[in-house]
């Protein structure tokens, strides 16, 4: 066990250091000498620091802090942060009118033009001109993103009159507007982003309308068609529209899911002479959380890869194993009823333009060989073996209730009582693992997936179907279960030892601690 809680928590220290840090400027009083200080030693940790100092910057609301927060981005490389900034003052609603303005200031301070109206002001402008569209198209990515951000949140009407608007302009620069809503998963958006798009006559309207077609659904298929076909008339022929043909894949890595059910996903493409990149957020039943990426150098993007295996254990799967989570993710938004980010529409089809944006469920192969017969007590033993592979590396529970019964086990132990022990063990997994089995059978059965994706042993994959096999209904109590049993004393050792160390998870907002992640 020792092992395996080195291999998990070898940064422990660290984080735990960058959140101390980071919650030293919530407190009143923080001089400026005390935020260079603090400055200084943030940078020493590079990315691991920024990541968390740019999450709280997303979410906190008190001015003064942001102002702090916005001080210490100035300790780390421009590139790593810059347009993270842009887009936070960008796209927050919840904040006041001093929160805003301490992020223009900031903004201001870092060489933004801040002159320039916010996006989302420019686009609900009422009879909007071409003016206002190509400077959205001139943010290049980070317009298109708004542009959907801002689409999203408008109504039926407004969404249609926007695009009849698009369209009425007749220009090709707004070719890149219409092509990103011709994506979306609804077909009234589809219908009149086809209208418009037969509106401008341009054999890059052809082409779009063209490619599209061959897998569009029978529900627009008649839309594209017509759309096409009126540009026909007028002697617009998608065969005369340059093609960038995609190169070849470049690298494609995922995550492990964890306990949670949380993986992440990388994709990269040659196009012409760069990168082009999408990294994905995915959950096992919310689907795509979050979505980034952009065009990247050679260089950069292996620098970013060697430091997401060897940080994040990201796993080597191919292009096509991707796109079933993909649009597994996709069919569980859908079904979910939660959107799909801004820039997974604006980046997914740069590296999959010849496959169609649909959601699709998927099920793990393994589910299949999933044995109806009772698991032999030999082989359900060997269950808690898995957990000492690097793949599961993020199978510990980490929440404000762990604390609370961390806190409580340390108690116990003073007293010398084994039966207290037991009994909070039985506790523990009766309150927080039993109401989950279904989930983590579900996400054993995803990690054997991987597994065999990755060419991994064939006695690793089938233990891992062993613990699934074994789940939701256990043919042991959860605290007796080897899986289960381990997965709790081990969760509340790593928090044990987070306490002892003066690291309390109950201390951060929410006790769902995106921070320790």
């Amino acid at each position: 066990m020792e092992k395996r809680r080195q291999n998990i928590d070898r940064s422990l220290k660290e984080r735990y250091g960058i959140i101390s840090l980071l919650e030293r400027l919530r407190q009143n009083g923080v001089t400026l000498d005390e935020m260079e200080e603090i400055g200084g030693s943030l940078r020493k940790s590079g990315d691991r620091a920024l990541i968390p100092l740019l999450r709280n910057l997303w979410r906190e609301r008190d001015s003064d802090v942001i102002s702090r927060y916005a001080y210490l981005l100035d300790f780390f490389d421009e590139e790593g942060w810059i347009d993270q900034l842009v887009q936070i003052a960008l796209k927050r609603r919840d904040l006041d009118e001093e929160g805003k303005a301490v992020l223009l200031a900031a903004l201001k301070g870092y060489g933004v033009d801040i002159t320039a109206p916010p996006f989302a002001r420019l686009v609900a402008e009422a009879g909007a001109s071409l003016e206002v569209f190509t400077r959205v198209l001139d943010m290049g990515d980070e317009g298109l993103s708004l542009f959907v951000d801002d689409f999203i949140c408008r109504s039926r009407s407004e969404q249609r009159e926007l695009i009849e608007e698009l369209g009425g302009t007749g220009n090709p620069r707004i070719l890149d507007l219409l092509e990103v809503l011709l994506r979306f998963d609804d077909a009234e958006i589809v219908k009149h982003a086809a209208t418009s798009l037969g509106k401008i006559k341009d054999p890059r309207a052809a082409r779009i309308l063209d490619a599209f077609y061959r897998h569009a659904d029978d529900e627009v298929r008649g839309e594209v068609e017509r759309s096409l076909r009126r540009l026909s008339f007028q002697g617009v022929s998608a065969q005369d529209a340059p093609i960038a043909e995609p190169g070849p894949f470049h690298a494609v890595f995922i995550t492990p899911p964890d306990i949670d059910g949380c993986r992440s996903l990388w994709v990269s493409r040659w196009l012409d002479e760069q990168l082009a990149t999408l990294y994905l957020h995915l959950h096992d039943h919310e689907g795509i959380k979050a979505a980034w990426g952009g065009a990247a150098t050679s260089a950069d993007t292996e620098a970013r890869l060697r430091e997401l295996v060897e940080q994040e254990g990201f796993v080597a799967i191919s292009h096509e194993y991707a796109l079933k989570l993909i649009r597994d993710a996709m069919e569980l938004n859908r079904s979910g009823g939660f959107y799909l980010p801004a820039d997974f529409y604006v980046l997914y089809p740069r590296l999959f333009p010849d496959e169609k944006l649909t959601p699709v469920a998927y099920s793990p192969c393994s589910s299949s060989q999933v044995w109806r017969d009772a698991v032999p007590a030999h082989r359900l033993a060997a269950t808690s073996t898995i957990l000492d592979d690097d793949y599961f590396s993020g199978w510990l529970m980490t929440t404000g209730r762990v604390y609370d019964y961390a806190e409580e086990w340390s108690r116990i132990e003073e007293t010398g009582s084994r039966r207290g022990e037991a009994k909070l063990l039985e506790q523990f997994c009766r309150e927080l693992l039993s109401p989950d089995l279904e989930q983590i059978r579900h996400r054993l059965l995803l990690m054997a997936d991987l597994m065999r994706e990755a060419g991994r042993e064939t006695a690793l994959i089938d233990c891992t179907i062993d613990a699934a096999a074994s789940l939701p209904v256990p043919p042991l109590p959860c605290h007796v279960h080897p899986l289960l049993r381990r997965i709790a004393l081990e969760s509340i050792e790593v928090a044990r030892e987070a306490l002892a160390e003066g690291y309390d998870l109950r201390d951060q907002q929410g006790d769902d601690a995106e921070e320790w992640e």
